[in-house]
């Protein structure tokens, strides 16, 4: 792969990034909880294992919503009528970004309850 190819690869990336951001509203509020939890995380001073644990969780949130969307993107150019094989993959998909939601909850729960009391 040469150098022009990493860049447009790069190039994609971001393209991608900024459409779910400029299209899904989920995602921004993602966004903006993270954002929110960077800040507790600055005020509360919180250390280097928990700024990882607390970049983790985020990722993964973030990283969960953008497959979901792109499995229902999919599935939604594949039809219009309404399957419930499709909608048991949407759900499915849905109920991944709500376990790494619940389990970032649970790290974020864990991190600041000491420090605000």
């Amino acid at each position: 792969m040469g150098t022009h190819s990493r860049i447009q690869s790069f190039k994609y990336a971001f393209e991608g990034l900024l459409t779910i951001i400029k299209e899904e509203a989920n995602f921004r509020v993602h966004i903006c909880l993270a954002i929110i939890v960077i800040i507790a995380g600055i005020i509360f001073k919180i250390p280097r294992t928990d700024w990882l644990a607390v970049a983790i969780c985020i990722i993964s949130v973030l990283i969960a919503e953008i497959f979901n969307t792109c499995i229902e993107n999919v599935l939604d150019m594949l039809t219009t009528e309404y399957n419930p094989r499709v909608k048991k993959v949407k759900d499915m998909a849905a109920a991944a970004v709500l376990l790494v939601t619940v389990l970032s909850v649970a790290v974020g729960l864990l991190i600041f309850i000491p420090r605000i009391f």
